[in-house]
Parts: structure tokens; C-alpha cells; sequence
């Protein structure tokens, strides 16, 4: 038994490297394509490192008003959804997690399902309520669009955290004189942080990496988030893989380091959720 151990431990470790380097060659390739220059990004056969490596295709980007204003559109939109969709989320799920009334389980069923629609399936609803609202091409009408497909996901992660949380300790705060609403609050929040984590995580990568909405109902450099902005870049005539593979490597910076700020809570947030699932 233990020979068999000692044997199944180096397989199971190199097999999780060779994953994680399958996972990060992509994103190697990805920088390394940064580096190069116009005329070795088309050579071929194709070069793995670059010969003569340069960071002319980040001072082009730079120098790139639409990418500057993309990229602030992109932060902002994601963050403000983000913090909106979580602060109108929690209230949502912790009644789905404590209060059952007839058809509860109905109404969550619908919220999930509004979720599976494909996103151009309410591409023309919304864009006609936002012109009537005059907010196309608008921050403000891109982060409303955006809490339609992350409340449904942020509800039922959390109050499936939510019901987890014993009742008991809610009773003891009720007799201490405490509101639902300070329940919510000072209880059941910081109970459920490992569950905040993984809905906070999940809901800004759906609004930082969402594409139709952006290029349905932005029109200028006011609203337009970096994917629409960087889609400009390819034409008939031709395609900036410079500038595109440069824009994909800051694009991704910020997505690295909010998972690695929240990654304690949300590891645990999805081991918690799959034993208990």
C-alpha cells in the first residue's frame, strides 16, 4: 500500500503540472506576442520567443485615447455593477434563504432561468428602454444592463451560503434586540464572506468580459468598454495583432489580481459550496 502511494504522488504531481502549464501557455504565448514587432508577428514559421524583443506595441496602446477611455469604461462599469449587484443580491437571497412562502422555490427557479437566455435575446427590450431613458451610450445604462445577468447568478450562490448559516445564532441575536436588517448585516454577512467572495468574483468577470451589450449600446469613446474598443481594431484591410495582443495582456491584469485578492475567500466559498451541494 504504501509502494502504491509513493508511486500514485509523482503522477498525481506531474499531472497537475502539466495542467497548469497547459493552462498558462496561452497566456505565455499571449505576452510573448506583446513583445514582438510588426514584422515578426507575421514570420514564418512562427517564433515562440521574440528575436528582437520591443515594447513599441505598448506605446502605441498607450498613446491610444479610445484604449485609455476603454479601459476606465471597462473599470468603472465593472466595479459599479459589481457593488450594485451585491448590495440588491444579498437582501434578495437571504428571504429566498429564510422566508418560504407558497411558490418561493418557483420565483427562484424563474430567476435562474431568466439567466440561461442568451444575452441578444434582450438586446432590442433593452436598448429600446435605455433610448427611452436617453442613456444609450452611458455608463449608468451599461451597469443597469449588466445587474439583469449577475443578480440572478449572485441570488442563488448566495442564498445557497445563506441557508448553511444556522438559525439558531439568528434567534440569539433577535433576543439580543437586533433587526433583520442588523441580522443581515453584522450575522449573517460576515458568516458568509467565503459565499461574497465567490458571487463578487463571478459578477465582475461577467461584466469585464461582456461583449454584446457593450457593442449594441455604446456608440462613442464615452461609454465603450476595451472588448468593443479592441474589436475596432480589426478590419478588412487588417488586423493590429500588436496592439490586440498588448490590450489582451493589461486587459487581463486587473481580473488577476482581484482573484488573487479574494482567492482565500473564494476557494473556500467552493469547497464549502461543493460539500454541502
Amino acid at each position: 500500500m504504501t509502494a502504491r502511494r509513493s508511486l500514485v504522488i509523482p503522477l498525481l504531481s506531474a499531472g497537475l503540472i502539466l495542467f497548469v502549464l497547459l493552462v498558462l501557455a496561452p497566456l505565455a504565448w499571449l505576452y510573448l506576442s506583446s513583445l514582438k514587432n510588426g514584422i515578426e508577428m507575421y514570420s514564418v514559421p512562427p517564433t515562440v520567443l521574440p528575436v528582437h524583443p520591443t515594447l513599441e506595441n505598448y506605446a502605441e496602446l498607450f498613446g491610444d485615447a479610445s484604449f485609455r477611455s476603454g479601459f476606465l469604461n471597462s473599470l468603472v462599469v465593472s466595479v459599479a455593477s459589481t457593488a450594485a449587484a451585491l448590495v440588491l443580491s444579498c437582501p434578495a437571497a437571504y428571504a429566498f434563504s429564510r422566508y418560504l412562502w407558497r411558490g418561493a422555490s418557483l420565483v427562484l427557479f424563474f430567476v435562474l432561468v431568466v439567466r440561461m437566455f442568451p444575452p441578444i435575446t434582450f438586446s432590442l427590450p433593452f436598448f429600446l428602454a435605455l433610448q427611452r431613458l436617453h442613456l444609450i451610450n452611458t455608463r449608468l445604462g451599461l451597469v443597469i444592463v449588466y445587474l439583469s445577468f449577475q443578480m440572478p447568478l449572485a441570488i442563488w450562490l448566495l442564498q445557497s451560503f445563506f441557508r448553511e448559516i444556522p438559525t439558531e445564532i439568528e434567534d440569539a441575536a433577535k433576543v439580543d434586540g437586533l433587526s433583520r436588517t442588523g441580522i443581515l448585516t453584522r450575522i449573517v454577512l460576515p458568516l458568509a464572506l467565503p459565499g461574497l467572495a465567490v458571487a463578487t468574483i463571478f459578477s465582475f468577470l461577467l461584466a469585464w468580459n461582456e461583449f454584446i451589450y457593450a457593442l449594441i449600446l455604446t456608440r462613442s469613446n464615452a461609454a465603450q468598454t476595451i472588448p468593443v474598443v479592441v474589436s475596432g481594431w480589426i478590419s478588412i484591410f487588417q488586423i493590429l495583432w500588436g496592439k490586440m495582443t498588448a490590450a489582451a495582456g493589461l486587459y487581463v491584469l486587473p481580473a488577476l489580481v482581484f482573484v488573487s485578492l479574494v482567492q482565500k475567500g473564494m476557494l473556500k466559498g467552493l469547497v464549502h459550496g461543493g460539500v454541502k451541494g
